[in-house]
């Protein structure tokens, strides 16, 4: 307080009670230093904050959505529902069944088109980054997104691995939901190969969504098979449900109730007179199957 009684005796601070609310404000500055820097933008990018990929037990998993032009044709199966449409609408019911074990995130390429050809093929971003409770926010930004771009799945393969999995350990997988053939001068056959060259851990499962081009099945077959995933084929919005399910090990819940054979006797009475206490009500047993 020295300084700032020496700068109004100087007329610099003619008010003292100015000078005493620069102090309290200085002060609060200080103590807010701290929780201002997280608020920053990147900031949370700049350093390995989420711990708990360090869990062995934890799995992470990024979804990968198609947002190429091809997928605003009509989807089959539900009538007015584009591809991109019944996909986002899949993904969002998906996204609260997901194990609670299981971190996720979800990248996007194909979604933005542009006159120079090499900027429509370097479309892809990432929405959401790997992590646990971002299911919401996944949600959210689902709902924007459009379709409109070119296909460069290879180079949005090569982008999550950089990107998204650079600083996770444990159990790491692709969900790669698409439609169609790479549009982009690339063969992500190749980029899953090199991956396996290099030594790459990430599964990459594969869901080809009303495909009808061999060449594209070929290229999404071989990206699977080499990372030793799984490729499932599906044409309408319920097989793309399971095929979610499935990759996520979500499991159904069946009611089942145990019935015995009916009694013609009457049942019998404990002793005192008093009847057997009523059995508990049929609850909801999971199925041990998974979709």
């Amino acid at each position: 307080m020295t300084g700032l009684k020496h700068l109004a005796a100087c007329g610099v601070i003619r008010d003292m009670k100015t000078h005493r609310l620069i102090a309290v404000f200085a002060a609060l500055s200080v103590l807010l230093a701290g929780p201002l820097l997280f608020l920053q933008p990147g900031f949370a990018q700049q350093r390995p904050w989420n711990f708990q990929f360090r869990n062995p037990d934890t799995e992470s998993v990024l979804i990968i959505l198609d947002a190429s032009e091809s997928m605003t044709l009509p989807a089959e199966g539900r009538s007015g529902e584009s591809r991109m449409a019944a996909a986002k609408r899949v993904i969002i019911e998906t996204l609260g069944k997901i194990p609670s074990n299981v971190n996720v995130g979800l990248r996007v390429y194909g979604d933005k088109r542009h006159p120079d050809r090499s900027v429509s093929c370097s479309a892809t971003h990432t929405v959401v980054p790997i992590g646990a409770n971002n299911r919401m926010q996944i949600a959210s930004q689902m709902v924007g997104l459009k379709a409109q771009g070119m296909t460069p799945t290879s180079y949005a393969l090569k982008r999550a691995i950089i990107e998204d999995f650079s600083q996770i350990q444990g159990k790491k997988s692709i969900i790669l939901v698409s439609d169609g053939q790479e549009t982009c001068a690339a063969d992500p056959c190749d980029v899953a190969v090199e991956m396996v060259r290099n030594n790459v851990d990430v599964k990459i499962n594969v869901i080809g969504y009303g495909l009808q081009d061999m060449d594209a099945v070929r290229q999404l077959k071989c990206v699977a098979m080499a990372t030793k995933g799984k490729y499932i084929s599906t044409d309408t919005s319920a097989q793309l449900t399971n095929a979610m399910g499935e990759l996520f090990n979500i499991k159904k819940e069946v009611k089942a109730q145990i019935v015995t054979p009916a009694s013609t006797q009457a049942p019998p009475q404990q002793q005192g007179g008093q009847n057997p206490p009523r059995q508990p009500e049929p609850v909801n047993i999971p199925e041990l199957k998974a979709y």
